[in-house]
């Protein structure tokens, strides 16, 4: 079992890490009600932090950011999210191909970008609260897949919207041993 720590910088309202992007460092939110991951920001901005993320066929609809209507959202995925221990070990806790809706922001939110629960679903963590170093605690046994799920009307269609298929939220499971490919449910895909 691997373990890592990521020091928290904002521990006294809300559990926040700092994140090394391409363009230097992002603050991200660890927020255990939030569904998907969501980058504060425009397009542009958002590349430059992550260029290799692309977009995908997907959008979807989040509401609850400062109590606002449910809005459409286009979402990327980050080909490797990686996250690192802030003390020195050498593991790193990678999210493969992780979804994550653009919300341009018009207001400070304190954060750049926050990772949902189901970021973290399939690994242990936990806050410790010291009061000259808090952390944040990650322990899992391998690195995380990352997929969306599609929303299916009530015939099971598709729902779409302008040609992009509205998402419910992120899956994470496990690649399967010895193999390329990645099961769970009823997905299947096939990691190239």
């Amino acid at each position: 079992m691997a373990s890592i720590r990521i020091s928290l910088i904002n521990q006294d309202k809300k559990p926040t890490i700092s994140y090394d992007t391409d363009l230097g460092h992002i603050s991200v939110l660890i927020d255990t009600g939030a569904n998907i991951p969501i980058y504060f920001g425009n397009v542009g901005t958002f590349l430059l932090d992550f260029p290799d993320a692309i977009e995908t066929q997907y959008i979807t609809y989040i509401m609850g950011l400062g109590g606002k209507d449910a809005n459409q959202y286009p979402i990327y995925s980050i080909p490797e999210f990686k996250l690192k221990d802030s003390y020195g070990g050498q593991e790193d806790l990678i999210i493969y191909n992780m979804p994550i809706v653009i919300y341009n922001a018009k207001t400070d939110y304190g954060y750049n970008m926050l990772l949902g629960s189901t970021t973290f679903s399939l690994v242990d963590f936990s806050f410790i609260n010291r009061v000259q170093s808090p952390y944040m605690q990650i322990d899992f046994d391998r690195n995380i897949y990352s997929t969306i799920r599609p929303c299916q009307k009530n015939d099971g269609e598709i729902y779409e919207v302008d040609g992009k298929i509205v998402v419910d939220h992120m899956r994470t499971f496990f690649q399967q041993e010895n193999t390329t490919d990645i099961e769970v449910g009823d997905f299947f895909i096939q990691h190239i």
